[in-house]
C-alpha cells in the first residue's frame, strides 16, 4: 500500500526539519565565540584572489598553510591558541607570502566560502543520486500507471533542479571573488 499525499508530505518536511537543525546544531557548535584571531589556516587546496594573488595548501603531512597579515603575526596567533606548532623553524612551507598585508583576510573568507560550498555540493550530490534513482525506479515499477509515471518524471525534475543547484554552489565563490575583488 502506497503511503497517502499527507504522509508523503509530512515525512518530506520532516527530513527538512530534522537536516535543518542538524546543519543549525553543527554550525552553531563551530561558531562558539572566540576571541577573533587575525590568522586562519588554508583549508582549500587553493585560494585564488586573481591578478597573481594565489595561495596554495601544503600537502606535506603533519604542514599546513598559514594566512595573516604578516609571518610574525601568524606565528605569534597560531602559537597563542595551541591548534599548530608555530612557523618559526619552516619559515617557507608555513607562510603565504602573497596573503601579507591588508589581503589576508580576503584569502580567508575566500577559503572558508570555498569549504563551505564543498561540503554544500557533496551533500546535494548524494541527495540528486538518491532521487535520480527513486524518480527512476518509480518511473520504472509505474505498470502503465500514468500518475506515477508523472510523480516520477516530476521526483527526476527536482533531482536535476538540485544537481543545478549543486553546480551553482561550486561557482559561488568565483562569484564572490569578483564582486569582492573589483
Amino acid at each position: 500500500m502506497f503511503i497517502g499525499q499527507f504522509q508523503r508530505k509530512f515525512f518530506i518536511y520532516l527530513f527538512l526539519f530534522v537536516l535543518i537543525n542538524i546543519l543549525i546544531i553543527f554550525f552553531s557548535v563551530k561558531a562558539q565565540p572566540v576571541k577573533v584571531k587575525e590568522c586562519c589556516i588554508l583549508k582549500s587546496n587553493k585560494v585564488d584572489l586573481g591578478n597573481g594573488l594565489v595561495c596554495y595548501k601544503v600537502t606535506t603531512p603533519g604542514k599546513y598553510t598559514l594566512i595573516a597579515p604578516s609571518r610574525g603575526q601568524g606565528t605569534e596567533c597560531v602559537s597563542l591558541s595551541n591548534e599548530r606548532p608555530t612557523c618559526e623553524n619552516e619559515p617557507n612551507n608555513c607562510y603565504c607570502l602573497n596573503a601579507s598585508g591588508s589581503v589576508w583576510a580576503t584569502f580567508c573568507l575566500i577559503d572558508s566560502i570555498q569549504n563551505a560550498t564543498n561540503w554544500i555540493f557533496y551533500i546535494l550530490s548524494v541527495i540528486v543520486a538518491l532521487l535520480a534513482i527513486y524518480g527512476a525506479f518509480v518511473i520504472t515499477t509505474a505498470a502503465g500507471d500514468p500518475n506515477k509515471v508523472t510523480s516520477g518524471r516530476q521526483i527526476l525534475t527536482f533531482a536535476l533542479i538540485g544537481l543545478a543547484i549543486a553546480l551553482f554552489s561550486k561557482f559561488l565563490p568565483a562569484i564572490v571573488r569578483f564582486f569582492i575583488m573589483r
